[in-house]
């Protein structure tokens, strides 16, 4: 997954990319898949805080507005590729230069929060782009298995705890625990 942006000074306009692709797997667990992106802020004074007694005091990441639904935006798949496009008016008292395009894909499950979970996520400076890509290598195998060794089956891989195993053209492996 990654994220792009453009911001125009003259219109103060904001223009955002994000783009990703999913492995197989994802059509298993991500099931209402959803797409949120946010934009925060760096460096705001503070302003008659609370138990603050210095004057250099800024707040970080600070949620300033919301790109997508607030529970967002059903993920739109192209095969398995995804790519979204918004654009936000910057307001002046905004400091531009403070200010980051946080995106992130989750699951949605409006009946059981359990099931709401975050698969993955980018962040940029406003008018950069960000990581495209964590990994150096290409993605040689992916395998998941259940705690006592066993593979686990395509159809297997919906409910309880499994152990993802990935292994990378350059030989290292990733190894992740997952719980469903």
């Amino acid at each position: 997954m990654g994220v792009s942006s453009a911001f125009d000074e003259a219109t103060r306009t904001l223009d955002v990319t994000v783009s990703g692709e999913k492995l197989d797997i994802f059509d298993v667990v991500g099931t209402d898949s959803r797409i949120s992106i946010y934009v925060v802020e760096d460096g705001i004074p503070h302003r008659r805080q609370a138990g603050i007694s210095s004057d250099t005091f800024t707040h970080s990441h600070v949620f300033r507005t919301c790109l997508t639904d607030v529970w967002g935006d059903a993920v739109e798949w192209d095969g398995n590729r995804m790519e979204t496009k918004r654009s936000v008016a910057i307001p002046e008292d905004w400091e531009a230069d403070n200010l980051s395009v946080v995106a992130f894909i989750h699951n949605h499950n409006m009946d059981d929060v359990a099931d709401c979970e975050v698969f993955n996520t980018a962040v940029a400076k406003a008018g950069e782009s960000g990581v495209e890509s964590v990994e150096a290598d290409e993605v040689e195998a992916v395998s998941y298995h259940r705690p006592d060794g066993t593979p686990a089956k395509a159809d297997d891989l919906s409910s309880g705890l499994l152990i993802k195993t990935t292994v990378y053209s350059d030989g290292s492996r990733k190894t992740t625990k997952i719980i469903r």
